[in-house]
Formats: C-alpha cells, sequence, structure tokens
C-alpha cells in the first residue's frame, strides 16, 4: 500500500496549527472536517483522545515511526472505519480501539489484521499483564478465541453480524463493556468455568442465543449486561444473584426467563 493512497498532503506540517506534538507524543489532532488523516512522521506515541469530536474522519494513516497507542486514543471518531499502521512492531494498549463501532479494517505492517490483541490488565492486579482480545474484524461464522486470551475486551465483536457460534476457552476471566453487542446472528456461546466479569451492555441485542448460563464464579454482572433479550431466551444465572436485591440492575431492558440454580 502506498502512503498517498490514504492521506491529504495538506495535513502533512508538523508545524500548523492542527497538531499539538510534545516530545513526539501526539496529544491532540485538531482537525474538524478531513475523512482522511496522515499523523506526521516522528510521532512516537498516540495519546487517550488524540482525536476528539471527528466525526468526519472514515481513515487514519500512522507512519512507522508510530510506537505505542494508547487507551482511548480514538474515542470520538464515530466513523472511522480503517486504520493503517506501518509500524510491525506497534504495542497496542488495552482499549486502544474502544468507541470505533464502525471499524472494518486494520494493517500492521502492511498486513489486514483480522483479530487485534493487545496488552491488557485484569481487574485488581494492576501489574500483571495478559492478552486482551481487542477487537475481531473477521467474517466468519465460527471463531474461536485463541487459548492465551484472558480479556474480551470493550467493543470486541461489536456489530459481528456474519458470527453464529464464538468458543470462548477457560482462560477468559473477563467479558467486557458491549463486547458483543449487536451480534445479532450469534446463536451459541458457552461462557467459561472461571470467568468473573461481565460488563455493562456485554450481550446488548444478541438475540438468537436460546440459552447461556452464568458461572458460580461471576462476582460482577453489570448493568443491563443482557438488554433486548426475548421472552424466548433463558438465562442460568447463580442463586446468589436473586438474594443480592442491589445488585438487580444488571436485569434491566431484558425479558428473557430467568432461571436460578
Amino acid at each position: 500500500m502506498q502512503e498517498n493512497e490514504y492521506i491529504e498532503n495538506k495535513l502533512l506540517s508538523v508545524d500548523d496549527d492542527y497538531w499539538f506534538i510534545d516530545e513526539g507524543e501526539l496529544w491532540t489532532c485538531k482537525i474538524e472536517d478531513a475523512k482522511r488523516v496522515a499523523v506526521p512522521d516522528g510521532v512516537i506515541k498516540i495519546e487517550e483522545y488524540a482525536f476528539p469530536d471527528q466525526f468526519f474522519l472514515q481513515e487514519i494513516f500512522l507512519p512507522k515511526s508510530v510506537r505505542q497507542i494508547d487507551k482511548g486514543a480514538f474515542s470520538g471518531c464515530d466513523k472511522l472505519n480503517s486504520i493503517i499502521i506501518e509500524n510491525e512492531e506497534i504495542y497496542l494498549e488495552q482499549g486502544c480501539l474502544k468507541d470505533i463501532d464502525n471499524l472494518k479494517r486494520v494493517y500492521i505492517g502492511g498486513q489486514r489484521i483480522s483479530v487485534i490483541v493487545t496488552q491488557g490488565k485484569l481487574a485488581g492486579h494492576a501489574s500483571a499483564k495478559v492478552n486482551c482480545l481487542e477487537r475481531y474484524l473477521g467474517k466468519d461464522e465460527e471463531y474461536c478465541v485463541d487459548g492465551d486470551v484472558a480479556i474480551i475486551g470493550e467493543t470486541a465483536f461489536v456489530n459481528s453480524v456474519s458470527l453464529k457460534k464464538v468458543v470462548i476457552p477457560q482462560s477468559v476471566l473477563e467479558i467486557h463493556e458491549r463486547a458483543f453487542d449487536g451480534c445479532k446472528s450469534l446463536q451459541e456461546l458457552e461462557l467459561p468455568n472461571d470467568l468473573e466479569i461481565i460488563g455493562r451492555f456485554a450481550f446488548d441485542g444478541c438475540v438468537n442465543i436460546k440459552e447461556i448460563k452464568i458461572p458460580q464464579s461471576v462476582c460482577s454482572l453489570e448493568y443491563m449486561a443482557f438488554f433486548g433479550w426475548n421472552s424466548n431466551q433463558r438465562i442460568y444465572v447463580p442463586s446468589k444473584w436473586k438474594k443480592a436485591k442491589l445488585m438487580q440492575s444488571w436485569r434491566r431492558g431484558c425479558k428473557a426467563k430467568i432461571i436460578y440454580y
């Protein structure tokens, strides 16, 4: 891929008012109406919320100098669908692709990547780094998550309309916010025995899953986790959640039959 396929030359200057760059760290891009943007060569790190309120941005090019992308770097880029990264050894922080529901293509080192894995941290274990499935961009009907993944990240499978079955390994301990949001074709999914966290809206809109069993190990079942589920669906829930009357917010917006065990 040639760089000039993706960028507007007028945006390349480091000296103009479009960019706030300090010692190689990109803090803010102030371009408000561009559909394609190329980060200036020499930028080393993309900071959190570096592209605020980019309502028109669809494609971004990151030169080889960029070595790290932080959490939430592209939050605010509602229409972003393509990210081209030249550096094949890029460090991707967990959450670097959050809030990009329309993302369709990621290229790293010239290769199109369908599964993006980042370095994450488990809740309560800030010092331990684990693999996080950041985003799935494949078109398969069935996908098996790799056995070395501990976290299914925020919006990991968002709007993956082709998926009918996802196999989650026993290594997964956390499923984060909106992880399967909009997976309307998903029919089969079994939660691992040691799962601890199910995030907000994690299974929002998964209306074709007939039933799901929440493991006894789950200690955090968050707000509207099964939003949009209908009366033809069943959720098997540990009886401890029935007793926790102050912790019933996970049921809001859910009409599925709840069966305690």
